[in-house]
């Protein structure tokens, strides 16, 4: 499947995002559909065409980590130092708007349907989890037993120990925020060590 995913990956038409595949999982589970993490649903395409220049309004994503980084770039997040905590901060064009924001582990830059989601809200000016504000700041965490979660998380975080092959374990969190629906999306992400 990882390579369906990378035969799409020059085709802005037909990228698949988090936001998408999350709102499609909610649908089908109001409708009486079941899903899992091993069954997800295919992914739909997006609406429209999006050129280059009007896509999402993500303009900034940082981590950072009580644990610090490493001479490799990567921010290094450990469950032994300050319990795992790191803070995710992203900044928008536009937070007068709602929008989706999603973030994940993932083996890669590209965002895809076998990235781990671990946080997803809908933020702008009626949210008091990420509400109305230019900049966004939001506590999380990884603990010693693999759950990575971020403060006022409507789904309580993930165990991620599936996800990870080994500890330390070296790989991206990937942000993707969506506005107007699902057709203006923005994905940045961070190199991290899960230690």
């Amino acid at each position: 499947m990882r390579d369906a995913a990378n035969n799409i990956e020059g085709n802005p038409r037909m990228k698949p995002h988090f936001i998408s595949t999350i709102a499609l999982t909610f649908f089908l589970a109001a409708c009486g559909g079941e899903s899992s993490d091993s069954d997800a649903a295919p992914l739909p395409k997006p609406k429209l065409p999006v050129p280059v220049n009007e896509r999402g309004n993500l303009t900034a994503f940082k981590i950072t980590s009580p644990s610090g980084g490493n001479g490799s770039g990567q921010i290094q997040i450990n469950p032994g130092v300050s319990d795992g905590s790191f803070v995710a901060s992203w900044k928008v064009k536009d937070s007068s708007s709602d929008y989706g924001v999603a973030m994940a582990l993932s083996t890669d830059k590209v965002a895809d349907k076998d990235d781990a989601v671990f946080y997803y809200d809908t933020c702008g000016a009626s949210h008091t989890a990420c509400p109305r504000a230019s900049r966004t700041y939001m506590d999380c965490s990884f603990n010693n037993s693999n759950v990575m979660q971020c403060a006022g998380d409507p789904t309580s975080g993930r165990n991620m120990t599936a996800y990870l092959d080994t500890l330390p374990w070296n790989g991206y969190i990937l942000i993707e925020t969506c506005s107007n629906g699902i057709n203006y999306c923005t994905v940045m992400s961070r190199a991290v060590q899960l230690q």
